[in-house]
């Protein structure tokens, strides 16, 4: 992942360069775009820990549900029948071929 945004930067250098345009612009960009999601969580977290306390007491019952359907699709996807759901979606919802 460091990869990615250190090409990114230097991207942004690089074309600055070639073009004659600053690159204070780009990299400032750049930076709140980097950083803004992280803020924006963090001005939510409070409310969603008042939530998430009122929650809790549910999430041993969402645990076993998780559990129950990841058993289940890992059977559907030992016995191959993955093809069969797919299709029965495609019949049902026809919208579905227009994705992807």
């Amino acid at each position: 992942m460091d990869t990615l945004c250190w090409s990114s930067v230097g991207h942004n250098l690089v074309y600055s360069g070639w073009t004659g345009n600053s690159g204070a612009a780009l990299l400032f960009t750049y930076g709140l775009g980097m950083t803004l999601p992280f803020v924006v969580a963090a001005l939510f977290i409070g409310p969603f820990m008042i939530w998430m306390a009122k929650f809790r007491r549910h999430l041993g019952l969402i645990e076993k549900l998780m559990g129950v359907l990841l058993i289940l699709f890992g059977v559907v996807i030992a016995t191959n029948s993955i093809n069969i759901i797919a299709q029965w979606m495609l019949e049902n919802t026809p919208w579905f071929s227009t994705i992807g």
